[in-house]
């Protein structure tokens, strides 16, 4: 069974990508070649993005597109509406070989973020993800039974994701998913006061 956010990765990658290239050549599935399929990822990576933005997708992306494509195009060959599968042996783009570039915060800078933060609702949200480095999910997806005042740890076990749709997951995929963090004095400290402060506001 295909999880949710699965899915809808799925629908998009059909519905704003594929279905638009493909629609206007008015070709029947019997026409598809290797070609037009290659020339589908050239373009994609070098000027398909559906959001407006300038620029390609990555090649993660395009390799998500080739499984849609591929397992789609492998159901036409198991009902015999064609014979081989155009896109079986269809390579890749090259990847680019410009090395991305991280960025990370400095210690004033990352002290400023916070300034920004004080005395709001989301001063323990940026702290905690500033310290720990965590996802945009993994922060996210973070209950107060992730947090063990007793043994002073923090546990990433959810994860909030989004496509067209919002939704929660706690079954990560792979144990190296699951990571527990020692809960610092600093850190304790602060959300400790959250959770005063949301008690306080439930009452």
């Amino acid at each position: 069974m295909v999880e949710r956010s699965t899915w809808e990765g799925f629908d998009i990658y059909v519905n704003k990508h594929i279905i638009p290239y493909f629609e206007p050549m008015k070709l029947k599935i019997k026409e598809l070649t290797p070609a037009h399929i290659q020339e589908y990822y050239a373009y994609k990576y070098t000027d398909g993005r559906c959001d407006g933005k300038a620029g390609g997708l990555s090649i993660e992306s395009i390799i998500k597109h080739k499984s849609v494509l591929m397992t789609a195009l492998d159901e036409a060959v198991l009902y015999e509406l064609i014979q081989m599968n155009p896109a079986k042996y269809v390579k890749l783009p090259t990847k680019r070989s410009s090395k991305r570039k991280e960025t990370f915060l400095t210690a004033e800078q990352a002290a400023q973020m916070l300034e920004l933060f004080v005395d709001t609702p989301y001063y323990a949200l940026v702290y905690t993800t500033l310290y720990y480095g965590l996802r945009k999910s993994e922060v996210l997806g973070l209950k107060w039974s992730s947090v063990d005042f007793i043994h002073n740890t923090l546990t990433i076990e959810n994860v909030v994701v989004k496509n067209t749709t919002i939704e929660e997951k706690s079954d990560l995929k792979t144990n190296a998913s699951y990571h527990t963090f020692p809960l610092i004095p600093n850190v304790r400290r602060i959300l400790e006061g959250q959770k005063r402060w949301q008690m306080m506001n439930r009452i």
